[in-house]
């Protein structure tokens, strides 16, 4: 994405949409398992799904990574990668020069 903002095919602001919903999503995947650890209040799975919808997978995948949280769990997992695939389908839609373009051979497959 970085590449992407330097080459001045994707804009800046998209870049620091997914940093910014990425760190939240960061925080949300930490806090919710210190809650499992803890047995206090958990975020709900829909947050953390549809934060990586719009954005924050990156921090979501890397969460998972280091706390460990949520990478065994095969529905949630099925579920984040759905949701990484619909995000990066957008995400080339907004970069594709013509996103009609874009629409019209999708629906030609």
């Amino acid at each position: 994405m970085c590449l992407a903002v330097v080459m001045e095919v994707l804009p800046a602001v998209i870049l620091l949409i997914y940093a910014a919903v990425s760190l939240l999503t960061f925080i949300l995947y930490w806090k919710d398992k210190r809650a499992a650890k803890h047995g206090t209040r958990r975020t709900p799975e829909i947050a953390l799904q549809s934060l990586s919808l719009i954005g924050g997978w990156p921090g979501g995948l890397f969460a998972q990574r280091i706390f460990h949280h949520k990478s065994n769990k095969k529905p949630f997992q099925l579920t984040y990668w759905l949701a990484v695939f619909i995000n990066l389908i957008g995400l080339y839609a907004i970069m594709s020069p013509s996103p009609v373009n874009f629409l019209h051979s999708l629906l030609e497959i």
